[in-house]
């Protein structure tokens, strides 16, 4: 998946359908904020239709599964896992097996022939059944985005960024939206630099610690991140469907704020824009799900 729009970008096209390329009547994060609830609405839809902007897979690696007395694997997924649509037995080079997902009873635990199911207990996925010369659990889930937001880094090294602690800043044009204090909470999130020596590199974050406001990236860049070194989050669409974002966001506030003059001015546009994502959800999805991480690497 290919995202090519940073939130600084998204902010100011919200503002050119409106008229407020200065930022007279609606902050970047009060832009942001809105924009977080249109997106949301968006992936809801596209995900109706089967796309996949949301939806990657975790591998575990077999071996590393905690084995009960009664010779059953339970898996603990990390807190950015929340709703897990399928559970797949994965060898390289060959078709992943989907395993079915099954009620367990007592008289299922310790099975140790037939093909493996899954069942969830809680957080849990407890799985039985035969695992031999399988050597990973590929796990599909679909993520949760954090709120979108730009800001100044407070430093880094070449493969951390310190995110900004208080984006939400009206009177400087290179900050908006806020941060998340929420564990990994921006697992496979990407974000570009702005400026400076690493201008336009893109990386993603492999995990994220709310203590210090930390994320981890990979690939590596040239040079440590340097303090107030601009970034920001790429919105998690393609452009297509982000140019559709821009203009809902737009509608969205004016409709919001009771401007009928704008409505009224924007409506051709966002009528266009809407018909255009209706037959963009109707053609097939070339775009394959990312592996955004792997403990077997």
């Amino acid at each position: 998946m290919v995202y090519e729009t940073s939130c600084k970008e998204l902010v100011a096209r919200v503002r050119e359908h409106v008229g407020d390329k200065a930022g007279e009547w609606w902050t970047a994060t009060e832009v942001l904020s809105r924009a977080d609830q249109q997106l949301g609405h968006i992936l809801r839809r596209t995900r109706a239709h089967g796309r996949s902007y949301d939806l990657s897979y975790y591998d575990v690696a077999i071996s590393s599964l905690t084995l009960t007395e009664n010779q059953m694997r339970v898996w603990t997924p990390p807190t950015f896992i929340n709703s897990i649509s399928r559970v797949e037995a994965f060898t390289a080079g060959q078709w992943p097996l989907q395993l079915e997902q099954a009620e367990l009873h007592n008289k299922d635990f310790g099975r140790l022939i037939g093909p493996p199911v899954w069942h969830r207990v809680g957080r849990n996925i407890h799985l039985i059944g035969s695992f031999n010369g399988i050597p990973t659990l590929r796990v599909w889930f679909q993520l949760t985005w954090a709120p979108l937001h730009f800001g100044k880094a407070a430093g880094g090294t070449t493969t951390t960024i310190i995110f900004d602690a208080t984006p939400n800043v009206p009177t400087d044009v290179d900050r908006g939206g806020r941060v998340l204090k929420q564990t990994n909470a921006y697992f496979g999130h990407r974000i570009r630099f702005l400026s400076g020596t690493n201008q336009d590199l893109e990386v993603e974050i492999q995990s994220y610690d709310r203590t210090t406001n930390t994320a981890t990236f990979t690939p590596a860049v040239p040079l440590a991140v340097a303090a107030a070194a601009p970034y920001s989050l790429l919105v998690p669409l393609p452009a297509d469907l982000c140019s559709f974002l821009t203009i809902d966001t737009a509608m969205s506030l004016v409709t919001s704020a009771g401007n009928d003059n704008y409505v009224a001015a924007l409506s051709p546009r966002y009528q266009q824009a809407l018909e255009d994502f209706q037959n963009n959800l109707s053609e097939p999805d070339s775009d394959s799900p990312r592996t955004l991480y792997s403990t077997d690497r």
